[in-house]
């Protein structure tokens, strides 16, 4: 326990600690290129799903 306190003090030290990981949002090019491809939209059930999701995901702000 005793060491895991000490790495803990050690990275608010370096300030490496509660840092988010840093999203790049993705570009309308590449959402144009899923859709050409059939990944997305309503071509296929599985395109259907991946659309559903793909949405659900960017509307919560995953990216």
């Amino acid at each position: 326990m005793d060491a895991c306190k000490a790495k803990q003090r050690s990275l608010k030290k370096e300030e490496n600690a509660n840092k988010p990981n840093a999203t790049y949002p993705i570009s309308d090019v590449v959402i144009d290129m899923l859709y050409d491809r059939g990944l997305l939209g309503g071509t296929s059930p599985k395109a259907s799903l991946n659309t559903l999701g793909f949405n659900i995901f960017e509307s919560l702000g995953f990216r």
